[in-house]
């Protein structure tokens, strides 16, 4: 491969089409995640996934911490 050889499409796409299709990606995966998993449920209670449209919006939702993790497995082994 040569460095003018790419791929696909994906990686030649401008910084803005980028962007906005990894937002897209983010809010569905945050749906996602908050549909599937108990935890998550839990801790997005009061988290529209629609809402997740940016960097800032990213940076407010809850964190899972190791510690979280701990506790959660010892409730549920």
């Amino acid at each position: 491969m040569t460095s003018g050889d790419f791929y696909d499409a994906l990686e030649t796409r401008a910084p803005a089409a980028r962007e906005a299709a990894l937002m897209t990606a983010l809010s569905a995966q945050v749906a996602n995640a908050k549909a599937r998993s108990g935890w998550y449920a839990k801790l997005f209670k009061d988290v529209d996934p629609r809402a997740i449209t940016s960097r800032a919006a990213l940076a407010h939702l809850p964190v899972t911490r190791k510690h979280d993790l701990i506790a959660l497995m010892k409730e549920n082994p």
